[in-house]
């Protein structure tokens, strides 16, 4: 459900005006899709103890096909106000966690690697794919989601004839168990799975009026029994029928699920969804076979539909299409900042401030606006509030709207480490450094006793662009919120990433590159650090610490001079330097005296110029200051260097037998290598 469901760039880039009536189109995601950033471990937090409330339900994990909704929705784990500690109401959910994913016989499809969009995170075949394209594109192309929207495809046909039909000698309904979102015993669907006999002949004229031969995958077929997709078939006749029936439909809730989640800007389904299978004869000349047709449906004659019942007909879904568009301009325009991190920090304040977290016991039983991002864009409070995926949908929306990379992420927070955890949605989101941090609207918008209304006062931005080990109320981000990134109603869970960074975001060192904790953005040597750094001709004197200012010693020198020829010297002997040594004095760089005395400025222009072949040189010294000074041995050196701009001085001055520190060493090396090339 994500808006911008392309693999994030290392340093997004804000809209300059955001248009929000208009949403990326995904495509089709290709075979093997590229990885996302790089990421590191999910972090923990804490909240304090709290007193436990009955909890909602989830938004669209797409579920159960019977009608009737037993999604389990996600409930929240709210903590509270830090100097109250047991005034804080928790969200508990009547779920229990999930077994362990790798259950599922059809895990292997969870790509290795970590994604941002969600379709990219599995290895699906083509006809899974052509679903999700489908359902993010709609039926004729003229709107966006049309086919989630026209009500013609929600209501069904009177008469559609027979004519060019074929036999139906079955037909099969998957309804998934959503109290079972892994399924235990080796497989992802049971026989109780399905509604149907095979033996059964469904003589409807609704399923005898489709020219089944003739279908291609992503076809939207309308007949008098009900409305669908068509995703693909299945022969009858092979051998591994059951086990072929079985995968397709785990692929194809599994795009369904994908879809889902990269879409949080659609609010108007249910979190249910029905697959329908229909075995047919077939004849081919004197041949006769049979083939299962697998339809993902979007209506039927038994009541089912995908929208939730807030959202009857097409009228009521565009009347909040522009609702939402109103809300997400207004919201946008309350945007002052321009970094990512602070446009961020906007957002959640205006979502804190405006929503009120929904604690009604009764939320099985109301529609799924909770869980839907509208509840949060327009602010809601009351029974109209929003839970945790609701916060969550409506961040990623406007997050996307700003081009800032967000998706959504879920799991079993917890308030203590000893917790099994409530099922909740939270969301984490890159930033300019390329890395991920967590964010937890939620969280930020804690409800306490006594408190009603949006802005309780209590508002907080503890859990907004954390690392992993960030700890807040008593945990680590990774403690408080592991992910699960659960997918239910008997598809895969979706498993990987994206990982969050160890820390939490430092805007300044977002500006850098570069590791180091002493080489600021600001600094007269940055962009040759960098330069160096990145050709790998210089490395730090720690992971952390270059130590601009200190002295290179002529063994540094000689291990940079091999580096930048292409040598490749080990530097683990004993001494360190060894090689280096050898190979500088092989070259007639260096006598290989005195290593581990800090070099000269004259000492370094002199490898350097023996290093180019000692090149003849007519620059006038006596332009300096400090000129003469100049040793006789080093003179063709130094002239040869300030006559190719390699050696500039300061302030009139060459300093020829100053100490050359290493940030100008990294300097002198980035002009020589430059002029190099």
């Amino acid at each position: 459900m994500t808006p911008k469901p392309t693999p994030p760039p290392p340093a997004p880039t804000p809209e300059p005006e955001p248009d929000p009536t208009q949403w990326p189109v995904p495509s089709p995601p290709p075979p093997s899709s590229p990885p996302s950033p790089t990421p590191v471990t999910p972090p923990p937090t804490s909240t304090p103890e709290s007193t436990p409330t009955p909890g909602p339900a989830p938004a669209p994990t797409f579920g159960p096909v019977d009608g009737t909704d037993t999604t389990p929705k996600p409930t929240s784990t709210v903590p509270g106000a830090e100097q109250v500690e047991d005034e804080t109401q928790v969200q508990t959910p009547t779920q229990k966690p999930t077994p362990d994913p790798d259950e599922s016989e059809y895990q292997e499809i969870v790509k290795d690697g970590e994604y941002v969009q969600w379709i990219d995170r599995v290895d699906l075949p083509d006809y899974a794919n052509n679903l999700y394209t489908m359902l993010s594109t709609g039926g004729d192309g003229d709107q966006q989601y049309d086919v989630l929207i026209d009500d013609e495809y929600f209501s069904l046909p009177t008469d559609d004839g027979s004519e060019g039909t074929s036999e139906v000698e079955s037909v099969l309904e998957l309804v998934s168990d959503l109290s079972q979102p892994y399924s235990s015993g080796g497989g992802v669907f049971q026989e109780s799975h399905f509604t149907g006999d095979l033996n059964t002949v469904d003589t409807s004229l609704g399923d005898k009026a489709v020219q089944y031969a003739a279908l291609k995958e992503g076809d939207v077929v309308r007949t008098s029994a009900y409305n669908a997709i068509y995703v693909s078939k299945v022969p009858k006749s092979s051998p591994s029928y059951d086990a072929d029936l079985k995968a397709a439909c785990a692929y194809a809730q599994s795009a369904f699920q994908a879809f889902d989640r990269d879409h949080p800007e659609i609010f108007w389904l249910s979190g249910r969804s029905k697959l329908r299978m229909v075995t047919v004869t077939l004849r081919d000349g004197t041949q006769t076979y049979q083939e299962t047709y697998i339809f993902f449906v979007l209506a039927d004659k038994d009541g089912f539909t995908i929208r939730d019942s807030k959202y009857p007909n097409q009228a009521v879904i565009e009347a909040d299409i522009l609702r939402r568009d109103q809300a997400v301009g207004a919201i946008l325009s309350t945007v002052t900042a321009t970094a990512p991190h602070e446009q961020a920090a906007q957002l959640n304040r205006w979502l804190t401030e405006h929503n009120e977290y929904n604690t009604s016991q009764d939320l099985q039983n109301i529609p799924n606006w909770p869980h839907e991002c509208l509840s949060a864009l327009v602010g809601s409070a009351g029974t109209e509030g929003p839970v945790c995926d609701g916060y969550a949908r409506a961040f990623q929306v406007l997050c996307g709207k700003l081009g800032i990379t967000c998706v959504l992420v879920d799991g079993y927070a917890k308030v203590k480490a000893d917790s099994a955890g409530e099922f909740h949605m939270w969301n984490s989101v890159q930033m300019p450094d390329g890395k991920w941090y967590g964010v937890d609207v939620t969280w930020n918008d804690p409800t306490v006793k006594g408190v009603s209304g949006p802005k309780s006062g209590y508002e907080r931005e503890d859990f907004l662009m954390i690392g992993a080990d960030t700890v807040v109320l008593g945990l680590k981000f990774s403690e408080s919120h592991p992910p699960k990134n659960r997918a239910a109603d008997g598809a895969v869970a979706f498993l990987n990433g994206p990982t969050l960074n160890t820390a939490a975001y430092n805007p300044m060192s977002a500006a850098s590159v570069l590791p180091f904790v002493d080489v600021k953005p600001e600094a007269w040597y940055y962009d040759a650090v960098s330069d160096v750094f990145e050709q790998g001709l210089m490395t730090g004197k720690s992971e952390t610490v270059f130590g601009p200012q200190d002295g290179m010693t002529r063994a540094m020198a000689w291990t940079v001079l091999g580096r930048m020829s292409g040598e490749e010297l080990a530097g683990g002997g004993t001494p360190w330097y060894q090689e280096a040594q050898t190979w500088a004095v092989a070259e007639s760089l260096s006598d290989g005296s005195a290593p581990e005395r800090t070099l000269s400025r004259e000492e370094l222009v002199t490898m350097l110029w023996r290093a180019e072949g000692s090149p003849a040189a007519e620059a006038d010294l006596s332009a300096f200051t400090d000129g003469e000074t100049v040793s006789d041995w080093a003179v063709p050196a130094v002239r040869w260097a300030v006559s190719e701009d390699i050696l500039k001085g300061s302030s009139g001055k060459l300093n020829p037998s100053g100490t050359a520190t290493r940030a100008e060493v990294a300097s002198l090396l980035t002009r020589f290598h430059g002029r190099a090339e």
